[in-house]
């Protein structure tokens, strides 16, 4: 008979729970990878000179990046839910994020609640998550999901745009590409995950 032994493993706790269709499920295919898909894998791998010299950026310094320093690290996950972040057309060629403001009528005529339209309540949490110590610190994890269920994953490096109507041009692109990517670097800012 073996003695059994005291096994000390860090001790985390979930914030918020994130449901089995929210996440996106990797299937894994028979026989293997083939050599186009490592082939791309390595180039995704590959840093560039500059990378090299100048080393890891601040926002790659905010993510863990080795199997122990994801144990160890202790983060909380926060999920807005139903944010009403959606995309429409008031005239040929326009897009815009639908809002209690700006579409009163549109709203009054499809019957929906001016209350369930508020965009501008995403974009407050959003600037005082990203603000707070804890994301400076690193221990955040930011995840938008939509009324219309879509996921979204912000990074924690991100810099919210400090106006509303910039913010809801943000989330036109961001829904419209699937992603932002920072201007300099290259690094996905927000990327949607369903």
């Amino acid at each position: 008979m073996v003695p059994s032994r005291m096994i000390d493993l860090p001790r985390t706790r979930p914030i918020l729970w994130i449901t089995s269709s929210m996440v996106k499920k990797k299937t894994k295919r028979k026989g293997g990878d083939d050599a186009d898909g490592l082939v791309k894998k390595a180039q995704k791998r590959r840093k560039s000179l500059v990378e090299k010299v100048d080393g890891p950026s601040a926002a790659d310094k905010l993510l863990p990046r080795t199997l122990e320093e994801r144990m160890n690290a202790r983060r909380i996950v926060v999920i807005l839910e139903k944010c009403p972040l959606e995309v429409i057309a008031p005239r040929k060629g326009a897009m815009e994020l639908m809002n209690s403001d700006d579409h009163k009528g549109l709203c009054a005529k499809n019957g929906r609640d001016l209350a369930d339209v508020r965009p501008d309540i995403t974009h407050q949490c959003l600037m005082t998550l990203l603000d707070s110590p804890l994301n400076k610190a690193g221990k955040l994890l930011i995840y938008i999901h939509t009324a219309k269920h879509v996921l979204i994953e912000v990074h924690p490096s991100l810099r919210v745009p400090r106006t509303f109507k910039r913010f809801a041009g943000l989330c036109v692109e961001l829904l419209q590409r699937q992603k932002i990517r920072a201007a300099g670097a290259n690094e996905t800012l927000m990327k949607v995950r369903d």
